[in-house]
């Protein structure tokens, strides 16, 4: 996509992308689009600042490779002293459950307390990681407000259904507290 105008009042462009099939379709091969246009009025325009909890971002690398979520999900606030919540793309997803958050700090998997990391492919036939000896490495919370939590996380999971070998994962994360 290319922005080739934008003002207070309209942003126009052009784009173009071959798309695949969707996810648990039938339907095989790709749809090519070329020449695509916008020109979009704006309305109500001005300044827009969205609130400090909205959107989030989680990626990193996946078995040494590069992965990016395109959906964040928190479902449990640090604020609460357990930070929940999950990342995924149309490959895997990716669970994070850090129980004992007193703030900033290093709070390390695999202590006895709730505090381990999943990785499941999108059926959820095949799972690395868990509670216990199954989620080793740590999970560092760099910054915590009551509207953002941001920090890294690097993990060695074991395979704990359907997988084989282990899953490593490194990365970082910045998610907005609803």
């Amino acid at each position: 996509m290319t922005v080739t105008a934008i003002s207070s009042t309209k942003i126009a462009g052009t784009f173009s992308f071959v798309a695949g099939p969707t996810q648990g379709t039938a339907t095989t091969g790709t749809k090519t689009v070329t020449e695509g246009q916008f020109d979009i009025p704006l309305q109500n325009p001005g300044n827009y600042t969205p609130a400090d909890n909205v959107g989030s971002t989680f990626g990193g690398t996946l078995g040494g490779a590069p992965w990016n979520a395109a959906t964040v999900v928190m479902v449990g606030s640090p604020a609460s002293g357990t930070l929940a919540g999950g990342a995924s793309n149309v490959d895997n997803m990716i669970s994070i459950t850090i129980s004992g958050i007193t703030g900033v700090g290093t709070y390390a998997l695999n202590t006895g307390v709730a505090r381990f990391m999943t990785v499941t492919n999108p059926n959820g036939t095949v799972r690395w990681g868990g509670s216990n000896a199954l989620s080793s490495g740590s999970v560092v919370i760099t910054s915590l407000t009551t509207t953002r939590v941001k920090g890294t996380y690097n993990a060695t999971l074991q395979p704990s259904l359907g997988a084989t070998g282990t899953m490593t994962l490194s990365g970082t994360f910045d998610m907005g507290i609803p």
